[in-house]
């Protein structure tokens, strides 16, 4: 019943900001392409649980401009280290992982920068995910044209205009 139960809150949630700071500044701001993705801090987490309870307790407390910028921050940096992992993964040819991932961003930071950047990301995966269905595909319908010993079967090309997986796995990761 304490007038001013908002600032415990507040300082509570602020204690576990300021330790989650610390951590994300040794996450790198870009991964290196060979190295692994750098997990999310668990503290950046139970921060943002925090500065939401607090806001749904108080929701006029003085303190709810300052949290609602403090929470802005922290997912801009989960979204970058979510990315930074989708971006990984495509690299590395996994294509669902990279898919998944760049979704997670999108569902959980859908208003960070990065959420454009993940869409193209999901967007990739699927198409290679598509390309790779495709080949393994042709793939089984050449092995079972061997078993069976009958002609060989006019496989469909694609259409025109189409890249085939081969070229998009050779381009940059700047490129999308």
């Amino acid at each position: 019943d304490h007038p001013n139960l908002d600032y415990l809150y507040y300082l509570r949630a602020l204690a576990a900001f300021n330790q989650a700071i610390g951590d994300l500044a040794a996450v790198p701001a870009e991964a290196a392409a060979d190295a692994p993705p750098t997990p999310a801090p668990p503290r950046a987490e139970l921060a943002l649980q925090y500065f939401a309870e607090l806001l749904s307790r108080y929701p006029d407390s003085r303190y709810g401009e300052d949290a609602r910028k403090r929470m802005a921050h922290l997912r801009q940096q989960l979204a970058r280290i979510e990315l930074n992992a989708a971006q990984h993964a495509l690299n590395q040819g996994q294509y669902a992982n990279a898919g998944l991932r760049a979704r997670t961003l999108i569902d959980n930071y859908p208003d960070s920068g990065h959420a454009t950047e993940a869409a193209v990301i999901v967007n990739m995966a699927h198409r290679m995910l598509s390309l790779e269905g495709v080949a393994d595909a042709v793939a089984r319908a050449a092995t079972e044209a061997r078993v069976t010993e009958e002609p060989a079967k006019e496989v469909e090309k694609a259409p025109a205009g189409l890249l085939d997986a081969s070229w998009i796995a050779q381009q940059k990761p700047s490129a999308y």
